[in-house]
C-alpha cells in the first residue's frame, strides 16, 4: 500500500509541477497581453489624434472650397459687369463713329459750298 501512496504522491507532484509550469506560462502570456494592450492604448491615442487632425484638415478644406466658390461667384459677377460695360462702350463707339462720319460729310459739304462761293446762293 505504501507503494500506491508513493505513486499517488509522485503523480500529485508531477501534476503540481506541470500546473506550476502552466501557471508560469500563463503569467508570461498575461504579461505579454498587458504589454500588447498598453501598446494598443498608445496606438488608439495616436489614432484619435490623427482623426482629429484629419477632421481639422477636412473642415479647413471645406472652408477653403466655400471661400473659393464665393470668390468665383464674385469674379463671374465682375466678368459679367465688364462684358456689359464693354458692350456699352462698343455701342457708344459705333454711334460716335457714325456721328463722326455724318459730321465729316456735312463738313465736306460745307467746305464745297464755301469753295463755290456765293453766300450760299447759287
Amino acid at each position: 500500500m505504501e507503494r500506491a501512496v508513493e505513486e499517488r504522491f509522485e503523480l500529485i507532484e508531477a501534476i503540481t509541477a506541470r500546473h506550476a509550469d502552466f501557471l508560469a506560462a500563463h503569467e508570461q502570456m498575461m504579461l505579454k497581453h498587458e504589454q500588447m494592450m498598453a501598446r494598443h492604448d498608445q496606438m488608439m491615442v495616436q489614432h484619435d489624434q490623427l482623426l482629429a487632425g484629419h477632421a481639422e484638415a477636412v473642415a479647413w478644406s471645406d472652408q477653403a472650397a466655400a471661400r473659393h466658390g464665393e470668390r468665383m461667384a464674385e469674379h463671374e459677377e465682375w466678368l459679367a459687369a465688364r462684358k456689359l460695360a464693354m458692350a456699352n462702350l462698343d455701342d457708344l463707339l459705333t454711334k460716335l463713329s457714325a456721328a463722326q462720319i455724318v459730321t465729316e460729310q456735312k463738313l465736306q459739304g460745307m467746305i464745297e459750298a464755301l469753295r463755290r462761293g456765293g453766300n450760299g446762293q447759287n
